[in-house]
């Protein structure tokens, strides 16, 4: 079976002129979590095991998920408080790097590999 995890954000406007946005990742259809917050998603971008909604107030909000299971498990979290950019947010990437040890650093303890995630933020 294939596991499909779905990240999805939705601006709302309130009758007094503010907004909000609801972001949910959903897995094969049903979903997992939510969260609300104030303000206009104007962009999102997830890697393996981060995600980030950026908004048109320039604020970053960073989510991550499970090392092992990843979205898929449906398990998020918010990561550090928001990023306040102060532009607005027109575009996000995020990339996942993994950059092997040599084998004079690998011990039972320690990963073959470290992993990074980088971001780019327009």
């Amino acid at each position: 079976d294939t596991c499909v995890a779905v990240a999805d954000c939705t601006n709302t406007v309130n009758t007094g002129g503010g907004g909000c946005v609801t972001m949910s990742i959903s897995v094969n259809g049903q979903v997992f979590w939510k969260d609300m917050i104030l303000g206009r998603c104007t962009a999102l971008s997830a890697s393996s095991q981060h995600l980030i909604m950026g908004t048109a107030d320039g604020t970053l909000y960073p989510y991550s998920t499970c090392p092992t299971t990843g979205f898929s498990s449906g398990f998020v979290i918010r990561c550090s408080p928001p990023l306040i950019l102060g532009s607005p947010i027109s575009a996000l990437k995020l990339v996942d790097y993994s950059t092997p040890q040599s084998s004079s650093m690998a011990s039972s303890s320690v990963p073959k590999s470290l992993s990074r995630t980088e971001m780019l933020v327009i």
